[in-house]
């Protein structure tokens, strides 16, 4: 089970997003974004990506030996996608809220269809205890 904020648009209906880490987000941060339609985080992502990998470029010049380098590349990739993994669903929200979609409650459940089919047949809640939870 999984836990999901719904919100709603007054003429989209609702949508459900996760909570928690996001593997796509992680090892694709900049894909993720683009799909998703997420334009400014896109943009910050393609920024940040551009300046690592320019920071590697140059870190080559002074790391000569292929397996540090590799290493290093590895690790600079897997750090650049720790931020976005675990804020990935926040920028979602922030997203929805900017383009007029209003939260409506958190519920738990085991997808995303089950979560907004739980909210459209009055079966959802709002549990004190999930709504202590940070939004």
């Amino acid at each position: 089970m999984q836990v999901f904020d719904v919100y709603e648009h007054p003429r989209f209906g609702l949508r459900a997003v996760r909570q928690g880490f996001s593997w796509p987000a992680f090892f694709a941060p900049t894909v993720w974004a683009a799909a998703l339609g997420l334009g400014r985080v896109t943009f910050v992502l393609v920024l940040a990506s551009t300046l690592m990998f320019d920071l590697l470029d140059l870190t080559s010049m002074f790391v000569t030996h292929p397996v540090a380098m590799g290493a290093l590349f590895i690790c600079a990739y897997l750090g650049f996608g720790v931020k976005p993994g675990f804020r990935a669903h926040r920028w979602v929200a922030e997203h929805l809220r900017d383009e007029g979609w209003e939260r409506r409650c958190r519920v738990v459940a085991a997808s995303r269809r089950a979560a907004v089919l739980a909210v459209r047949e009055g079966r959802a809640r709002n549990d004190p205890g999930l709504l202590a939870a940070p939004l």
